[in-house]
């Protein structure tokens, strides 16, 4: 850990790739991790809800009415979200807001998804808490 005025700060942070570009993802003061945190959970959990609810089907047995019902309703509901994911990360990442323009032209979805979820690890450290409390050791990486 490197002093900051004063104050611990990790020397690595995790690193997203995004258009061939290397970001830090640095961790933010709890007061921002918490409004953060506020920002996302209601519009993230109707996206993780509807794509972990999906039901199994062979969609060659499906009438076509069944179908467009189906594709409607992944439409309105995950449509958005890999647009939502960057805005987020934006929000979280200044350093990557900032090359915002770059980022758009050169980068991908799933580079996108993969810096999301490294942020997502920032906010909730569900792995280390849970070993700070004697339970299982998880792995993050």
């Amino acid at each position: 850990m490197a002093s900051s005025a004063g104050r611990e700060v990790p020397s690595q942070f995790p690193t997203a790739t995004l258009g061939g570009q290397k970001y830090d993802i640095r961790p933010l003061p709890i007061i921002h991790a918490r409004k953060w945190r506020q920002d996302v959970k209601e519009p993230l959990q109707v996206i993780i809800s509807t794509v972990a609810n999906l039901p199994e089907m062979n969609v060659q047995d499906l009438e076509l009415q069944s179908i467009v019902g189906l594709v409607q309703h992944l439409f309105t509901t995950v449509a958005d979200a890999p647009d939502m994911l960057l805005n987020w990360l934006y929000a979280y990442a200044p350093n990557i807001a900032e090359d915002k323009e770059r980022i758009e032209a050169a980068a991908f979805d799933a580079e996108v998804a993969e810096a999301f979820a490294l942020v997502v690890k920032q906010v909730y450290p569900l792995a280390r808490l849970a070993s700070a409390l004697g339970g299982k050791k998880f792995t993050t990486s």
